[in-house]
């Protein structure tokens, strides 16, 4: 009489093994694109409150954007008077940089070592050639990028891309030749896509071929205050 074989012999286990590995090289790589497609979506409505919010401030400014930033050298307050355009704008954002209310102004996605300096918590930079401009003057207000994922960091080392809550360029590293370091650009964190918002008020995302093949612009052409 034969015994009854229980269990599994090892080379079938081994093909098991394999198998559940084949499916997980597999599986794992489009779970993981499908979680950053989320991180994506809630990253491009982040611009795109922000980019309304800088809209309502130009409003009440005499359709002015506002500057990079400005100072109140020995008066006393937090960070020796520096404040950012963050700060400036966000008044007009419901869950700005409050206490515990970030959100607004943090990519998920975010790979740089940002260290939020002098209270302005923000992943996202404003286009450096709009500091100041008349928004009526705008040649292409729909195609003339606001805000982008930049570079920020304040980590204070040579091999860190300083931004200063500036966007400077669709290219990744986009060089400036001057400031503390010269590498900024646009973080592609989005699996290589970012997000922009726009000087009409719009928001969408791109890669960096896209978006310096396209009808998008940075300058923002005969604008600037006299």
């Amino acid at each position: 009489m034969r015994m009854k074989r229980i269990g599994f012999t090892l080379i079938e286990l081994l093909v098991v093994i394999a198998i559940i590995a084949i499916l997980a090289a597999i599986l794992f790589p489009v779970f993981a694109r499908a979680r950053e497609k989320a991180r994506e979506a809630s990253c491009l409505s982040n611009v795109k409150e922000i980019t309304l919010a800088l809209m309502m401030y130009i409003s009440d400014h005499d359709q002015t954007y506002p500057m990079s930033g400005y100072q109140h050298a020995g008066s006393g307050l937090p960070c020796d008077g520096k404040v950012f355009w963050p700060l400036i704008v966000d008044p007009y954002i419901k869950t700005g940089t409050g206490p515990g209310s970030q959100g607004i102004w943090k990519c998920p996605s975010a790979v740089s070592k940002v260290n939020w300096y002098c209270g302005a918590y923000a992943d996202y930079g404003m286009n450096n050639q709009l500091f100041q401009v008349l928004a009526t003057k705008l040649e292409q207000p729909a195609q003339t990028v606001c805000i982008g994922e930049a570079w920020i960091t304040h980590e204070g080392t040579a091999d860190e891309r300083e931004g200063w809550y500036v966007w400077y360029g669709f290219k990744e590293y986009e060089y400036t030749g001057g400031g503390y370091y010269d590498a900024y650009g646009t973080r592609y964190d989005h699996n290589k896509r970012a997000n922009y918002g726009f000087c009409d008020g719009h928001a969408k995302g791109g890669n960096e071929q896209t978006m310096l093949g396209g009808d998008f612009r940075k300058d923002p052409g005969d604008a600037w205050l006299q």
